[in-house]
């Protein structure tokens, strides 16, 4: 079964220039890391693995066309959540880091769209919005 998955996995990048709407989430998420990779940008692809990993194992396999704002909001409130991580260790994501994960995704879906990959995603005019504290500014120096 890792087999025939791995094979999928190779076949639908293999095919995601001509699959549109049909591309996976996590397609477009690996074909951006390697994009990145490629580009030797090491600290964004950093931060695409940090951030986006948990969300292709939330809804990886969502297609571009059943991909919806209500699948980023649910992950991100799971994230904000208190959890155990691979290393036993208790962790949330606090709303700058949310705000992070968001962006890092966006970037994604928008460089996957300006590559021609898919015609359009779901995070197009910003949808999803992360209230969070903000910069006091000069005055506050």
């Amino acid at each position: 079964l890792a087999a025939l998955a791995k094979f999928r996995e190779i076949m639908q990048l293999a095919n995601a220039d001509t699959a549109d709407q049909s591309n996976t989430v996590a397609t477009i998420c690996e074909m951006y890391g390697q994009h990145l990779e490629r580009q030797g940008q090491k600290a964004s692809l950093r931060i695409l693995l940090d951030t986006c990993t948990s969300a292709t194992e939330r809804f990886g396999s969502k297609t571009m066309a059943e991909f919806k704002p209500i699948h980023v909001t649910e992950w991100l409130a799971a994230m904000a959540e208190p959890r155990e991580d691979s290393k036993k260790r208790m962790g949330k994501w606090g709303k700058t880091y949310q705000a992070m994960a968001l962006r890092t995704l966006v970037a994604a879906l928008n460089w996957a769209k300006k590559q021609g990959v898919i015609s359009r995603h779901c995070l197009e005019n910003r949808p999803i919005k992360i209230k969070g504290k903000r910069s006091r500014g000069k005055e506050a120096y």
